[in-house]
């Protein structure tokens, strides 16, 4: 989309359990497509291939629906960035899950990846209206989004002075009531930075999802910066066992000692390939080499090392990148 280019597709998600497109993916390939009048082809559950032509940006009041609990914070962040270049603002709402296994939640959107696209210049909020679980869905989330004004590369290379605090929340609907003083309660002893606050959010009734759900979040505040490690409940996992996986995820973040955590740097590498600048963070995910791959397609020229530059540094990785020149 912001290219301009067509671009084929194989062997999508070919390593995967179930390969091939899913709902919540097609959703986000059907949502691209609408935002820019683009032919697709491979538009189909469980496709491999995906044929896609796009045509200029428009702006405009959209609505989407993954069906059931697919994510709809992947639709959010597919449409994001191209919706900023649009010349007018925009808003999208989507129906779906809003706190999905393997996806970054709509409250993470909020508190983390929202704010740090708005260091690029990038003018958007995302709301939660209605939280959506695994397996009814029925969550709701709407995008709104400005068109770009002032832009800038991107600076977190570096963490801010001052204290590091944690604050750790949970969420339960239709479960035990003693699920979140037993989360609550292995975070409190198990983190490295112990909580400087802790609450238990119970949905009222415009607000709860369509089957009991459980999510324990865990919020890191360096400065003006943020993270968020969230592990999710389900059938047969016992409480405790969630708590642990938040707490585990954010010890490492915490030893880490660096500003951006390893999900938010594989999210970050598209703007930040766009609109230029640095971070630093923990050693890249796979996912994040791929997406570094399939940028590189998109944004290097021909025969160029690529986009990116990415630099080891002890346990840490610096990645840099210049400003993109877009065809549009």
């Amino acid at each position: 989309m912001l290219t301009g280019a067509p671009f084929h597709m194989i062997n999508v998600r070919a390593n995967r359990p179930t390969p091939g497109l899913r709902p919540q993916h097609l959703t986000c390939v059907h949502a691209a497509a609408e935002i820019c009048n683009a032919e697709v082809r491979g538009g189909e559950v469980g496709s491999s291939q995906v044929i896609f032509d796009p045509e200029e940006i428009q702006a405009g009041h959209y609505t989407f629906d993954t069906g059931t609990a697919g994510s709809t914070a992947l639709v959010i962040q597919t449409l994001l960035l191209p919706l900023a270049f649009a010349t007018a603002p925009s808003i999208v709402g989507v129906a779906g899950g809003t706190h999905n296994e393997s996806a970054p939640s709509i409250s993470y959107l909020d508190r983390v990846f929202i704010p740090a696209c708005g260091r690029f210049g990038i003018d958007a909020k995302v709301t939660l209206e209605r939280y959506g679980f695994y397996p009814k869905g029925g969550g709701r989330a709407t995008l709104r989004v400005q068109p770009l004004d002032m832009v800038q590369p991107l600076d977190r290379t570096t963490i801010p002075p001052g204290a590091i605090h944690t604050h750790a929340s949970v969420l339960i609907h239709d479960l035990l009531n003693d699920v979140d003083q037993r989360e609550l309660g292995i975070i409190r002893k198990a983190l490295a930075i112990k909580p400087t606050s802790e609450i238990t959010i119970r949905p009222d009734q415009n607000m709860a999802p369509l089957n009991p759900a459980n999510v324990c979040a865990i919020e890191i505040k360096m400065g003006d910066l943020f993270e968020q490690c969230t592990a999710l409940g389900k059938r047969g996992r016992l409480a405790e066992f969630v708590a642990e996986e938040a707490v585990a995820q954010a010890n490492a973040f915490l030893a880490a000692n660096v500003p951006v955590g390893p999900h938010l740097a594989d999210q970050l590498l598209l703007p930040l390939a766009i609109f230029g600048g640095a971070f630093t963070t923990m050693p890249l995910t796979g996912h994040s080499l791929t997406n570094i791959e399939v940028i590189n397609r998109f944004l290097s020229p021909e025969g160029d090392t690529g986009v990116f530059e990415i630099e080891e540094i002890g346990d840490t990785v610096r990645v840099r990148a210049k400003p993109a020149v877009l065809p549009r």
